[in-house]
């Protein structure tokens, strides 16, 4: 059994690798294990879980976690990365989503761990809902909500398109529809619904990152 160590955001992300990656690859004998991270300490020296991520930090978290020996990858989200971020600002001059992932993550390589694979979700989290938007009608079937909705991000060929904005990132989408959707409840129950190969599916830079888990997982 391969052990692959996930680093992500928040409390939602973590539920996405426990209750779907984890049933997901230990088909392929490789277990995943989420480990949120820690943006800052609280004044009583507790930590304090999700938020912006900062490089600095992130990259010591890496380097912790590769004395394990395990397969290390990261699940951040672009919407909000901190502006200092190795490749953000050169991200920004770029237009197809999969350069701007990649721009970032070809800066978070420089790392320099072998068993270490950058991925960054574009543009958050919730894009990878869209990739069967029938499935929201799990928290709300009002069929003109999910028809406007529909509508709203026809014009994009792929959820990881869904842009970069306070007002028209992907959970910004949802909330003008769903006010009352719950990222770590309802998020989680409609990914359950649409399931990881559909999601793969649709969202290329995903499955990429995905098969590379799979590839150097059962290498290792």
């Amino acid at each position: 059994m391969k052990t692959v160590y996930i680093i992500v955001e928040g409390q939602t992300e973590e539920k996405f690798v426990k209750d779907l990656l984890y049933d997901y690859f230990i088909t392929f004998n490789i277990c995943t294990i989420p480990i949120i991270f820690s943006t800052k300490r609280e004044a009583s020296g507790g930590k304090f879980k999700g938020g912006g991520v900062n490089f600095d930090k992130l990259k010591n978290e890496i380097l912790k976690i590769s004395q394990k020996n395990s397969l290390i990858t990261t699940m951040i989200d672009y919407y909000g990365i901190d502006e200092n971020f190795p490749g953000y600002k050169e991200s920004l001059k770029l237009t197809n989503y999969q350069d701007k992932a990649k721009c970032i993550e070809n800066e978070i390589a420089k790392i320099n761990r072998n068993n270490f694979i950058p991925y960054i979700q574009m543009y958050e989290f919730e894009a990878l809902i869209f990739s069967d938007i029938d499935k929201v009608e799990y928290i709300n079937n009002e069929r003109v909500l999910l028809n406007n909705l529909k509508s709203d991000v026809s014009i994009f060929n792929s959820p990881e398109e869904i842009n970069n904005s306070k007002n028209t990132a992907p959970s910004k989408r949802l909330l003008q529809y769903y006010p009352n959707y719950k990222k770590t409840i309802d998020g989680i129950v409609i990914l359950k619904e649409i399931g990881i190969d559909n999601i793969k599916s649709k969202c290329k830079h995903f499955s990429d990152w995905i098969d590379k888990i799979k590839i150097i997982g059962v290498l290792k």
